[in-house]
């Protein structure tokens, strides 16, 4: 029987994500009413230890929608969260219930002869022998596998078994129903090797915005914002509900705070001679978010919660930062139309100038966009109180 996706706090890369104490969903309790009365089998998984923060947010959603899906065919799975930094409460609660076993690690991994051009990329998966997963696990003894296991010494697993596959989300949980059905407790890893089954639909955007940022971040940006361009929420029109499935915002209803937001790939050098540039330019103002107590990761999500919240964004085509905050804004209810600026204004070598790019009642805002070409961006600043806000560097190549 059909039924809602997955609805899970993530505890995603301490601080990045959000802990409620008074919501530690993490072991996803649905109602046996709403679905299969069968026995309980846990699916747990990991992504390889190196990626960052946004990946491992969309990997989050492509197996939330995986477990949803088996759940609608009337399997009655359960989605166990991994144990990201202190945010152990998924992990630990499942080895409460079923103690240190984990009945099979299912390694995901790509086919080693790809997909060819008059073959196509076709959805398909079969049971392979293992390619690199004997780096990561050793049969110490017979049926007992161990491995990382989110660093918990006395787990391990009575299986593991490796599958080659090329397909999203309704692909592995295919694979779970017709090759791998017994395990009560199934190890996913290297989740990230399957993909979206529809990018943007009802499900992809119920999974995203059940993620929400770590209280304390958020505090620290919304501090920032308040700070230095007089943002609130309030003002602004981007308040969020406790749950979000209370949120009911509409396109257009956000107006964001009176500054700007530009991702650029700059070194320090670069960006000191920009800020330069623009002090003979009053009263235009640059202001970056910097706190050396904090992780560059950390400091990182204070720019993202930031960057979603400004007036106009402008980021850098083909970067997953750039991407993820565009989802944050269109969440907040940001216009769509200025949304969909951005990107186009991404794929161009050089920014256009401001009339044929916004809407007229746009106009009088002042400068909105940054060209990489240091002498573009100077002749089309206008002399008018503008607030940019900058990072750094492009976070996209660490996240």
């Amino acid at each position: 029987m059909a039924g809602p996706i997955v609805v899970l706090i993530i505890c995603l890369l301490l601080p990045f994500l959000n802990c409620q104490d008074d919501q530690k969903v993490t072991l996803a309790d649905f109602g046996d009413e709403q679905f299969s009365q069968g026995e309980r089998h846990y699916l747990i998984y990991d992504i390889n230890h190196g990626e960052g923060f946004n990946l491992r947010r969309d990997v989050y959603m492509r197996i939330a929608n995986t477990v949803r899906q088996l759940r609608e065919k009337g399997h009655n799975y359960v989605l166990v969260l991994p144990p990201w930094a202190i945010c152990t409460t998924g992990f630990e609660d499942f080895l409460q219930v079923n103690g240190d076993k984990i009945d099979l690690v299912l390694y995901l991994q790509a086919y080693p002869e790809g997909w060819s051009e008059d073959e196509g990329y076709t959805l398909k998966y079969d049971k392979k022998p293992c390619i690199d997963a004997y780096h990561y696990y050793a049969m110490v003894e017979d049926a007992v596998w161990k491995g990382f296991f989110f660093t918990y010494e006395k787990v391990y697993a009575s299986e593991l078994e490796c599958l080659s596959i090329q397909g999203q989300s309704s692909t592995l949980a295919d694979a779970i129903i017709k090759d791998f059905p017994k395990p009560m407790s199934l190890f996913v890893d290297r989740a990230e090797t399957i993909l979206h089954d529809r990018f943007g639909d009802v499900f992809y955007w119920k999974a995203r915005r059940s993620m929400r940022y770590a209280k304390k971040l958020v505090e620290i940006g919304n501090r920032f914002r308040l700070e230095h361009f007089n943002s609130t929420d309030q003002t602004d029109r981007t308040p969020l509900a406790d749950d979000w499935e209370m949120d009911k915002l509409n396109h257009n209803q956000a107006t964001g705070g009176n500054y700007i937001q530009i991702v650029e790939q700059m070194n320090i050098k670069e960006v000191e001679v920009l800020e330069q540039q623009l002090d003979h330019l009053q009263p235009t103002h640059v202001h970056r978010f910097l706190a050396e107590e904090m992780s560059d990761a950390a400091v990182s999500i204070v720019d993202q919660w930031v960057c979603a919240h400004a007036r106009h964004f402008v980021g850098t085509h083909l970067s997953t930062f750039s991407f993820r905050i565009h989802e944050d804004r269109e969440i907040l209810g940001s216009p769509l139309r200025l949304r969909s600026i951005a990107c186009v204004l991404m794929r161009r070598s050089k920014l256009r100038k401001r009339r044929e790019i916004l809407p007229v009642n746009s106009q009088p805002n002042g400068p909105l966009f940054m060209s990489s070409d240091q002498k573009y961006l100077l002749m089309m600043l206008l002399h008018t109180p503008v607030h940019f806000y900058t990072t750094l560097i492009d976070w996209s190549n660490t996240y």
